[in-house]
């Protein structure tokens, strides 16, 4: 229901009275005001709205509702008087940037650049109507063009939303095209540091990565495309581990997908975190997401073949699940007291 503007009750002596005579009188109204009111149906006696024809009835509550125009003016004063505070811009972190290429150290909860599914249902309008990307939050941070437009920049891999870290972007095509043929052909250096439940086995994984394996989860099949990560573990603890992951290729999930199928899956995992159609496992880490993070990341630089390097410490919500990870035992479900067993297929 609309905000009252105005009520009245009949008083007695007043009853049997024309309403729109009545109404004009006790609100004070001109006779067009009242005929405007009562044709928008905004008069209401009781419960009911009514006609000016109708009578007044002693002890009946009468109101006159507010008008749009003057509810959206009176919306839009309290607005510019109490304005939203402004959602906060995701703050990027720019650890080195040269005329060719530009290297970020994102934060989680943002995703590297906007993908073609999403690019062909919204167009030109995702920026508008879609959360904003590294990619979208990048050029107000590097030199303006000589004629005053901002750079662009050219993705060249991409880390999940949820993971925090090292990524490359390309400042022109030259240089795009170099980097990309680099990452195709695994002449990157790259690690990542990754906080997991139970204690992963140490050494080679190499199994071939599928879209689908089964319950609408990627997974390892036979048919899939070869995926290779190295892990090494960093540190032991009674419920978990911190692990580092050298990557071989660079698929999709490919971490979490390999220490998933391990039966070790990440800290906050809640997509690879259980066996072919069975139960999540138990998570005793209370991690706000997947705790992965791309830690290192080096290659040959495309304009002078120097070798570069840059190295990133995780951020403070890993840190934190670090911290209660070295605590020690946190009573975690009698279901974490044996390890499962090695998963994949």
């Amino acid at each position: 229901m609309n905000p009252i503007a105005w009520r009245a009750t009949v008083s007695a002596g007043e009853g049997g009275q024309r309403l729109d005579v009545w109404v004009a009188q006790k609100a004070r109204l001109t006779k067009n005001a009242v005929q405007v009111a009562f044709k928008e149906r905004r008069v209401q006696q009781g419960k009911q709205t009514v006609k000016p024809e109708n009578l007044t009835v002693t002890g009946q509550v009468v109101l006159l509702m507010a008008r749009k125009d003057v509810l959206a003016q009176a919306k839009r004063e309290e607005q510019k008087a109490n304005p939203p505070p402004p959602k906060p811009t995701p703050i990027l972190k720019i650890v080195f940037q040269d005329k060719f290429l530009v290297i970020v150290d994102k934060p989680p909860g943002l995703t590297t650049n906007r993908n073609t599914t999403e690019v062909k249902a919204f167009g030109n309008r995702a920026k508008k109507f879609l959360p904003p990307t590294v990619a979208d939050l990048l050029p107000p941070y590097l030199p303006r063009l000589r004629d005053g437009r901002t750079c662009q920049v050219f993705p060249i891999h991409r880390t999940d939303n949820e993971t925090s870290g090292l990524l490359v972007f390309a400042l022109d095509g030259k240089t795009a095209k170099v980097l990309a043929r680099a990452f195709k052909d695994h002449a990157i250096d790259r690690c990542y540091v990754a906080l997991t439940r139970y204690i992963p086995i140490a050494g080679r994984i190499e199994t071939r990565l599928i879209d689908d394996r089964g319950d609408g989860r990627r997974g390892s099949a036979p048919e899939g495309e070869p995926a290779i990560t190295h892990v090494e573990i960093a540190e032991k603890h009674a419920w978990g581990a911190m692990i580092r992951c050298t990557l071989e290729t660079g698929r999709t999930h490919q971490v979490r997908i390999h220490l998933g199928e391990m039966g070790t899956p990440l800290c906050g995992e809640k997509i690879y975190d259980r066996p072919l159609h069975g139960k999540p496992l138990p998570d005793p880490s209370n991690a706000p997401r997947v705790m992965l993070h791309a830690a290192r990341l080096g290659f040959y630089h495309p304009a002078t073949g120097q070798k570069v390097l840059w190295e990133s410490e995780p951020p403070a919500d890993f840190q934190e699940v670090l911290e209660r990870m070295r605590q020690g035992p946190i009573s975690p479900p009698r279901r974490m007291l044996t390890r499962p067993k090695r998963g994949g297929r």
